[in-house]
């Protein structure tokens, strides 16, 4: 008996972690090809404008390394490419980044974004960024944090 309540539990964790893996390569596959970033908003403040063009191309994914690559273009000059993963279900755009630390040691940065809404024509994400002010009484710099929401269209 406990042989098979083993077996069932084997079972249903192996359907779990497929299906969460197929949700990630669907949303993966959603992503291919080049998006309109048609908002992006830090707090209330738009940074997209009527001269500022921004697309991001997504391309396929190197399955053996578990990673992608997206590439950020404005006004189709500057190109920053970016490394990311689809993670939970297809709920996180997952980015990483190689920085240095105050001692000048590499270290590596991942940064977690909520994928609000995926669908064929449309992508959401929102996250969270910490933002610094001055406190005026005390002439100090305090970091409070503010909604991050880009919006993007596909072409």
């Amino acid at each position: 008996m406990k042989t098979l309540k083993g077996l069932a539990i084997t079972l249903a964790l192996s359907a779990f972690i497929l299906t969460s893996c197929d949700k990630d390569i669907a949303a993966e596959k959603k992503l291919n090809g080049i998006w309109n970033i048609d908002s992006y908003k830090i707090d209330t403040l738009e940074l997209i404008n009527d001269t500022t063009e921004m697309t991001m191309s997504f391309a396929d994914c190197n399955k053996e390394a578990n990673t992608c690559e997206a590439i950020v273009t404005t006004n189709n000059t500057d190109a920053d490419t970016l490394d990311y993963s689809i993670e939970g279900n297809g709920m996180y755009f997952v980015t990483t980044s190689i920085e240095e630390d105050t001692s000048g040691s590499e270290i590596t940065v991942l940064d977690t974004i909520d994928i609000i809404e995926l669908n064929a024509s449309s992508l959401k994400l929102s996250s969270s960024i910490e933002m610094p002010s001055l406190n005026e009484a005390t002439f100090e710099i305090v970091y409070s944090s503010v909604p991050l929401i880009i919006e993007l269209s596909k072409q």
